[in-house]
């Protein structure tokens, strides 16, 4: 067996970013806490986690509506007198370009005014969250990160393989293992390994490779985050190889060098 460090991680899950660029007004209640959103909170699809500050942009949204249609009549006007009046032409032209940046402009300020409330997609648990009650209030850009939700139930062990050993991992023959968390250390759960990353990480002066894996099996109590230590079976081998292999490895590429 190939022992490695693994993570369970969460399946399906994201980022929950600020629409436009503005202040934060706060972080919503949660309607079963009663309390705001939080790390560890259940959240359901349709739930508004944050609102933000839209208090001026209908007013704005309204005079931009007011401009379209004073160009828009403009145009009109000068429409019927383009005839008589070459000149005319012109004036409806710069009118109706008006109007155009007036009304994509009042249908920007519609969809900031929609994005006030900023909803979960989908029913799940909040696995990310800084301290969201210390945003509130505060100026945000458009893509910031609010929290992360997850997918309540599907997770992924997430295992550590080192270099020594990843050459006797492979995705194309499912090969199985047993991990257990250091929380129940006595409950071993099995997986497959479903992929594996080809680009190593360096760590702690060892290259680190990263192998997603599928649980066969999950218990209620599971979190991203929990940590433990697995094992995947990668087949027979005799007893001096498993005791010496490491050895003879080292050796031979010390005598290669």
């Amino acid at each position: 067996r190939v022992s490695a460090p693994f993570e369970l991680a969460a399946v399906g899950k994201q980022v929950v970013s600020i629409p436009n660029d503005g202040k934060l007004e706060g972080i919503a209640i949660n309607p079963r806490t009663h309390k705001t959103f939080q790390f560890g909170d259940d959240v359901v699809k349709g739930d508004v986690l944050a609102t933000m500050d839209t208090v001026e942009l209908p007013q704005r949204s309204f005079a931009m509506q007011t401009k379209a249609a004073a160009a828009h009549a403009r145009a009109a006007a000068a429409r019927d007198e383009s005839d008589t009046k070459p000149e005319k032409a012109a004036e409806m032209l710069i009118a109706l370009q008006e109007e155009k940046e007036a009304n994509f402009e009042a249908a920007a300020l519609k969809k900031q005014i929609d994005d006030g409330e900023i909803k979960a997609d989908f029913t799940g648990v909040i696995i990310l969250a800084d301290d969201l009650d210390a945003k509130r209030n505060l100026a945000v850009k458009r893509g910031d990160p609010l929290m992360e939700i997850a997918r309540k139930g599907e997770l992924r062990a997430e295992l550590g393989v080192s270099e020594k050993d990843i050459q006797e991992i492979s995705e194309t023959i499912n090969q199985h293992g047993t991990l257990a968390t250091s929380s129940f250390p006595s409950e071993a759960f099995d997986f497959t390994i479903e992929r594996i990353v080809p680009m190593g990480d360096a760590k702690e002066g060892d290259n680190i490779f990263k192998i997603y894996a599928r649980l066969d099996k999950k218990a209620d109590w599971m979190q991203p985050g929990m940590a433990g230590e697995a094992r995947v079976d990668v087949g027979k081998r005799r007893l001096v190889w498993i005791w010496t292999h490491r050895l003879v490895d080292f050796l031979k590429l010390k005598l290669w060098m």
